[in-house]
């Protein structure tokens, strides 16, 4: 039997400290109410498949074709040239993952892979681009032939830095979603905005991807300054709300937040509000039966029933190795059946199953 932790923390009281004056207290106070989280009760949870390897590298996503079967991406390194985005497919996400074939830039790292198929078929990657120090850019291809051939398509953002610039103004971690309308947006950590460490940033196309709409701020700390919200993963609930999940780092070891918004482009101001037990890296789905799914660097578990509001904590996670940054990510697979992928000197993955 399972058991689950379950903790509740009041969003207003957390907009009440969110003051900037409270912000060095807050942080005290934060890992100090991680530590005293409820004890476990008894509850149903997942039992966990053996693991499924797909290739040596970092950072593995994955998206379900039109024709059900699987392809990811993941981040390939070589000694020789700079790192690149590698494409697998698979009948089954448990089964043999094929190469399909790379993506390579001249001259320039390829990471951060994301992957997204539209409606019509048509599926999307993107990632970041650079030049270390010099250029960053958040380029998007398209792929009409099940990832078998990419085409460039755009480019969301970039950021040429200028010999002797000061600071950071790098572009990370872009993660694309069709909103309601079936327009497409992207949220990506932006390090280009004067005053502030990273924030936040989202876009809009209402061409499939071929052209962007203008830049919106989206989480940023009030004022400016040095917390870093970052690694944006959204997610659409019922009655066509959406979730975002994010990390703030500069509090704790990147203590994950969320926000909620009507229709995935206007979103509450600030900072959002915290979830406790999680940090770093999040990565949340929302299940076809409504249930919300939350991972992060933390590697636990955590459920909610009621749209965010509380969390259960599922004690028995897919990786047991504690805190650690392993990118996770997840997946709904079928009817109570989920993927939990992470990254270990290789991406693999694990299929759960609800145990009612």
């Amino acid at each position: 039997m399972h058991k689950i932790h379950r903790h509740v923390w009041s969003n207003q009281a957390w907009e009440i400290m969110n003051a900037p004056q409270l912000l060095p207290a807050l942080k005290l106070m934060i890992g100090f109410a991680v530590s005293l989280l409820p004890t476990a009760v008894a509850c149903a949870g997942i039992s966990w498949s053996a693991e499924t390897p797909i290739d040596r590298g970092a950072w593995g996503r994955l998206t379900r074709l039109p024709d059900g079967q699987w392809l990811s991406v993941i981040t390939r390194f070589s000694k020789n040239e700079p790192s690149r985005l590698s494409l697998y497919r698979a009948t089954h996400v448990s089964g043999s993952w094929l190469p399909v074939n790379d993506l390579r830039e001249v001259g320039r790292k390829l990471d951060n892979g994301h992957l997204l198929t539209l409606s019509n078929g048509v599926v999307l990657l993107t990632g970041r681009s650079l030049v270390d120090g010099q250029s960053y850019h958040l380029p998007v291809y398209r792929s009409v032939d099940r990832g078998q051939t990419w085409q460039a398509l755009s480019q969301v953002d970039s950021s040429e830095v200028a010999p002797g610039t000061t600071g950071s103004r790098g572009l990370w971690e872009p993660f694309l979603f069709q909103l309601s309308d079936g327009k497409v947006s992207v949220i990506y950590s932006n390090e280009k905005q004067d005053g502030y460490s990273q924030v936040l940033s989202q876009k809009t196309s209402a061409d499939g991807g071929r052209t962007w709409g203008p830049e919106i701020r989206i989480v940023e700390e009030t004022g400016g300054g040095k917390l870093r919200p970052g690694m944006g993963v959204v997610s659409r609930m019922a009655g066509r709300r959406f979730l975002l999940v994010y990390e703030v780092v500069g509090l704790g070891r990147g203590i994950v937040h969320y926000k909620i918004s009507r229709d995935g482009i206007s979103w509450p101001a600030g900072l959002g509000s915290p979830i406790l037990g999680h940090e770093a890296a999040p990565y949340v789905i929302v299940m076809s039966d409504g249930r919300i799914v939350l991972t992060s660097c933390s590697n636990t578990l955590a459920i909610s029933d009621d749209e965010a509001k509380t969390w259960r904590v599922l004690e028995d996670s897919p990786w047991t190795a504690g805190f650690n940054y392993n990118w996770p990510a997840l997946y709904e697979i079928g009817p109570g059946e989920l993927a939990a992928i992470v990254s270990a000197g290789s991406v693999k993955l694990r299929i759960g199953h609800w145990v009612k």
